[in-house]
C-alpha cells in the first residue's frame, strides 16, 4: 500500500480515554485512497508504479488511487454536510442539494435549491469525525471491536499539504459486516484540552486478513462552528426552494465527486479476468460489441499459417487510465495527487503445443510448474502434474458449451477488412504489417472499439510465421486505455508429438469446477 499517511515513531503511552470530537465544524480535507495489489513499488515522492521491464518473470500489478481536496462544513447536530455548493441533508429532507444564490433580492435567505438528487431511504448520516458506530458517546462502545485509545503516536498529514509531524492519540476500532471484521480504523486526535481530529486512516481488510485498500482523510485548519449564530449563512437555504426543486439529471456523477468516508467499504477489487485459459488461446471480442460488415468485393490478404505448431509465447497486458509512463523505464505510475488513476500490468510466458488437426492444445507455464491440456473433443480442460515422473491428471474443468478450437490464423477475416500496411522493420528483421478493427455501429457509421496490429514473417514460402500482435482498446476511437501484446518466440510449424497429450488417469480424473 502507498504510505500516503505516515505514522512515525512508537506508541508513547496507553490510555482508555476516548475524546469527544465536535460534530459541528469547518475544515479543509485532503482525501486519498489506494487499492494496490501484486508487484508494485513506491517512489520517494509518493507515486506508486507497476514495473514493466522485469524479464522472464510471471507477475501482475494493479493500482487504483484517488486524490481529492475540498472544504467541508458539517452540522452534525442537524445531520447535514456542505462541500462547495453541495449540501447533503438527511433527517426529513433526504436530498443532496445543489445550491445557487437566492434569486430574489428580497429573499430572507442566502441560498436556494437549484436541483437535487434523492438520498436512499435507508441511508443514514455519517459524520466525518465519528469514532466507531456506537452512538453519540464512544464510551458506550463495548467489546473487542470497540474504539480504544492506543496511546500517543507521531503522525503527519497526507501529502502534499506538509511534512510536519505532530503527536496525536490513536483511537482505533474495527468495523464489521455480518459479524466479521471489514475495516481497521484509526482516528488521530490532538493531545490537548479540547482535542480535534488530525488524521483518519481506514484499512479495508475483509475478514481481518490482508489489507486490500487504504483511505486517508487529513483535517486541516479544523475549527468548531456554531452555524446558527453570528450571522453565518453556510446552511441558510430557502426551505420553500427545497420543496419546489427539480431533480438533477447527473446524480451519479455528482455523488461520485464528493468526499466520502464510507466509499472505501463499498470498493471492489480491480476487474480481473479469471478465465485465463480461454484468454490465452485466442483473441476475444469485447462483450459482443462488434459489427459484422459487408465487405463487398474486398479480398483479404492471402496469408497461409500452419495448422499445427509449437512456440514459446509471451503475453503482456497494460491498463492505463490516468497514469503516466516513465520515459526511461517504461513503468506505469499513478501520481499520489492524481484525481483518479487505474493502472494494471501483467506479464507471463508459456509454451504452447497447438494441435489443430486433433483439436487439442497443451499449455506449459514453467514459472508456475503448471500444465493444462485442453481437449476440444471431450470438452475438458485438464490440470496436469508430474507424479513420480508420470504426467497425471489431477482434476479437470468442463469447457463452456459450444467452445471450439480456433483456426490458427490470428486474423479474423469475418470482421472489418484487414489492411495490408506493407513491409516494415520489426526488431531488425523484415515483416509484413496488418491492421484491422472491431467496431461498434452508431447510426450509419462504424466506430472502432478495438484495434489489432499484427506483424508476420512471410519470408518462408510454405507458410507464414506470426511474430507479434497488439490488441488496443480504444473506446469510440478515443485514447487507448488497454493494450495486450502477444509475441511468438521460436515458432516451429509441424505435427505435434502425440506423447505430449498422453496423460495418466484421464478417465478417473475428478471434476473440480
Amino acid at each position: 500500500m502507498i504510505p500516503i499517511c505516515m505514522t512515525i515513531g512508537i506508541v508513547h503511552s496507553f490510555t482508555t480515554t476516548i475524546p469527544k470530537i465536535p460534530q459541528d465544524f469547518f475544515t479543509d480535507i485532503i482525501q486519498t485512497e489506494a487499492q494496490n495489489v501484486g508487484y508494485f513499488y513506491t517512489k520517494e515522492n509518493g507515486d506508486v508504479c507497476c514495473p514493466t521491464a522485469l524479464q522472464d518473470q510471471t507477475y501482475e500489478c494493479k493500482l487504483e488511487t484517488q486524490y481529492m481536496v475540498g472544504e467541508i462544513s458539517q452540522q452534525g447536530s442537524k445531520n447535514r454536510t456542505r462541500q462547495s455548493n453541495m449540501v447533503i441533508w438527511f433527517d426529513n429532507v433526504m436530498k443532496q442539494i445543489l445550491l445557487k444564490p437566492a434569486s430574489s433580492p428580497s429573499s430572507k435567505h442566502k441560498w436556494e435549491c437549484d436541483s437535487y438528487c434523492p438520498i436512499g431511504k435507508d441511508a443514514t448520516f455519517s459524520s466525518l469525525t465519528s469514532i466507531g458506530k456506537c452512538g453519540p458517546e464512544p464510551t458506550q462502545c463495548k467489546g473487542k471491536n470497540a474504539p480504544a485509545n492506543k496511546g500517543s503516536m507521531n503522525v503527519r498529514h497526507a501529502r502534499p499539504y506538509n511534512n510536519d509531524t505532530i503527536d496525536c492519540d490513536n483511537i482505533e476500532w474495527t468495523e464489521t459486516i455480518l459479524g466479521l471484521p471489514a475495516s481497521i480504523n484509526s482516528m488521530y486526535v490532538t493531545i490537548e484540552d479540547h482535542p480535534i481530529p488530525f488524521l483518519f486512516v481506514s484499512k479495508l481488510a475483509p475478514g481481518g486478513k490482508q489489507v486490500q485498500a487504504v483511505q486517508n482523510l487529513s483535517y486541516i485548519n479544523f475549527k468548531s462552528m456554531d452555524f446558527d449564530t453570528n450571522g453565518d449563512t453556510t446552511f441558510d437555504i430557502d426551505p420553500d426552494s427545497i420543496k419546489k426543486c427539480p431533480i438533477n439529471s447527473r446524480c451519479n456523477q455528482l455523488h461520485g465527486n464528493l468526499i466520502n468516508r464510507q466509499r472505501l467499504m463499498e470498493k471492489s477489487e480491480i476487474d480481473d479476468n479469471n478465465d485465463k485459459n480461454v484468454q490465452l488461446i485466442y483473441q476475444q471480442r469485447p462483450n459482443g460489441q462488434t459489427e459484422k460488415r459487408d465487405v463487398g468485393k474486398y479480398q483479404p490478404p492471402n496469408i497461409s499459417f500452419p495448422l499445427d505448431w509449437q512456440s514459446l509465447i509471451e503475453f503482456e497486458e497494460f491498463v492505463n487510465k490516468g497514469g503516466k509512463v516513465e520515459e526511461k523505464s517504461g513503468d506505469i505510475c499513478c501520481s499520489y495527487d492524481s484525481p483518479a488513476c487505474v493502472v494494471a500490468y501483467s506479464q507471463r510466458s508459456e509454451y504452447q503445443y497447438y494441435d489443430y488437426t486433433n483439436q487439442r492444445l497443451r499449455i506449459e507455464q514453467a514459472s508456475l510448474d503448471q500444465i493444462n491440456i485442453i481437449d476440444y473433443k471431450t470438452q475438458r480442460n485438464l490440470n496436469v502434474r508430474s507424479l513420480n515422473g508420470v504426467e497425471t491428471c489431477i482434476n479437470y474443468c468442463p469447457l463452456k458449451p459450444g467452445h471450439t478450437i480456433m483456426h490458427p490464423n490470428p486474423i479474423d477475416f469475418d470482421y472489418n477488412p484487414v489492411k495490408d500496411l506493407g513491409k516494415t522493420s520489426w526488431h531488425g528483421k523484415t515483416a509484413e504489417k496488418y491492421l484491422w478493427y472491431d467496431s461498434f455501429p452508431i447510426l450509419n457509421h462504424s466506430i472502432p472499439m478495438q484495434t489489432y496490429t499484427l506483424f508476420v514473417d512471410e519470408s518462408v514460402e510454405k507458410h507464414a510465421v506470426p511474430l507479434q500482435q497488439f490488441s488496443d482498446t480504444t473506446p469510440l476511437n478515443t485514447t487507448r486505455v488497454n493494450r495486450e501484446r502477444k509475441t511468438w518466440i521460436k515458432f516451429t510449424p509441424g505435427a505435434i508429438d502425440p506423447t505430449k497429450f498422453k496423460i495418466a488417469k484421464v478417465e478417473s480424473c475428478p471434476r473440480s469446477c
